[in-house]
């Protein structure tokens, strides 16, 4: 298409230093992990409603069925995302093991739907 720009017009960065790209959002601070800065927008707390509460319960069922026992303290979504994280951050962890487990997980919620 017209529109479109040719891959070798465009600039090659790999490489470069952010800060040397984007200079004008380079920290004051030299700290190379953050790129942004804080959100300045109000907190705002989700509230579960009954069904979220009973349908989260389930899929952390699974997870944790799927992990081997991987569960956490945390409740609700941050539990679920702290059993994914403790899971995937596992020593020796491999990528076939977690595509194994997102896999079998997800399968589990579809089985009443789909069969196994």
């Amino acid at each position: 298409s017209p529109s479109r720009i040719d891959r070798l017009d465009l600039p090659n960065v790999q490489d470069v230093p952010f800060n040397d790209i984007m200079p004008s959002m380079a920290s004051k601070v030299d700290n190379r992990d953050e790129l942004v800065e804080d959100c300045t927008l109000e907190e705002k707390k989700f509230n579960d409603s009954i069904l979220d509460k009973v349908l989260l319960k389930i899929f952390r069922n699974l997870v944790e069925k799927n992990t081997g026992g991987v569960s956490s303290s945390k409740d609700g979504i941050e539990g679920l995302l702290d059993q994914g994280r403790t899971f995937m951050l596992q020593p020796n962890q491999t990528a076939e093991a977690q595509h194994r487990m997102v896999s079998d997980t997800l399968g589990g919620l579809m089985t009443p739907v789909l069969p196994p």
